[in-house]
């Protein structure tokens, strides 16, 4: 939908922030214009998710069947552009004979950091594909609890006086991509409706709870401002953003423009951080960093435009 495929390139613009301005004090304490925007693009992977399980909620299948379209799609993106970040970083492409390495990989990304949306897409989806027919208030209760205990063991492990580590950050795995994933499903089947300024109401109050959450978990000394990935705030944040993309209007050029480049969303997620490692310094300060995301986001576009020209890397793009 053009909607979706618009904000889909709004919310790319939003996670090259997140690795730019948003993370150049990620682990300092204090807030920043830098962080604030980093945090106000929050809604960018949560919005992914949404509008993936949107999607699959289009394609009715057998759980078989279902489960292997979504690996058929997610995996081999996930496999190359680990296979591109490993093979460029120090160590190189020996380092995936280490099983812990490997290991660390397939969860987190490795020196892909940025592809640990991938793995963790992929299991949401299959999660909510052998869950679906369990009623919404079982599969939702189930979604919850999970997302709870993601923010019990990350965001939150502070103040709630979590005294043991968890193997991998909460942030991976399905902990939060599952709640929205079903979010965005739910969306597809009830077809709620709502009118424009509800959804930018929801989307507002959420980045300022998102905001506040962090804000606080930063002045009290609990976790830095520019570290916090999902918090409660964030669901409202995410969904709103999704529910206002489908009340787009189709008629109006820019986003019809839009909407063309986002549908190379995929690729630009992918091949985005090899931008950043190639020209971002962290400590340029807030306009160097501004302006090296405008070229990470040029060199991404016009890479990912040129790039799904080679037939064989098509549907690794788009």
């Amino acid at each position: 939908m053009l909607g979706i495929d618009t904000v889909r390139y709004a919310a790319f613009v939003a996670v090259v922030l997140i690795h730019t301005v948003g993370s150049d004090s990620v682990n300092e304490y204090g807030v920043n214009a830098g962080a604030v925007l980093g945090q106000m693009s929050r809604f960018a992977v949560p919005f992914f998710f949404i509008a993936s399980g949107y999607f699959l909620a289009q394609r009715e299948q057998k759980a078989v069947i279902a489960l292997i379209n979504v690996m058929k799609r997610i995996v081999p993106v996930f496999l190359f552009w680990l296979l591109f970040y490993v093979s460029i970083t120090d160590g190189g492409i020996a380092r995936l004979l280490n099983v812990r390495f490997l290991l660390s990989c397939l969860v987190s990304g490795g020196p892909g950091y940025h592809l640990w949306f991938l793995p963790s897409l992929s299991l949401s989806a299959a999660m909510l594909i052998l869950l679906r027919g369990r009623g919404w208030f079982t599969i939702f209760s189930i979604a919850i609890i999970f997302y709870v205990t993601g923010l019990t063991l990350g965001s939150y492990k502070e103040i709630l006086q979590i005294g043991f580590d968890f193997p991998f950050n909460t942030r991976n795995g399905p902990f939060h991509g599952f709640l929205f994933i079903l979010v965005g499903y739910w969306i597809a089947k009830a077809k709620p409706v709502y009118p424009v300024w509800a959804a930018v109401s929801l989307c507002v109050l959420g980045m300022l709870l998102h905001l506040s959450e962090a804000f606080f978990l930063d002045f009290a000394h609990f976790r830095p401002f520019a570290a916090n990935d999902f918090l409660l705030g964030t669901v409202p944040f995410g969904i709103g953003t999704f529910l206002l993309s489908l009340k787009l209007p189709s008629d109006i050029p820019a986003i019809r423009k839009l909407s063309d480049l986002g549908t190379y969303s995929l690729g630009l997620y992918g091949i985005h951080l090899l931008f950043v490692l190639a020209i971002h310094d962290r400590n340029a300060g807030l306009p160097r960093s501004l302006a090296d995301t405008l070229v990470i986001l040029l060199m991404s576009t016009l890479s990912c435009m040129l790039l799904v020209r080679v037939k064989v890397l098509r549907r690794l793009l788009r």
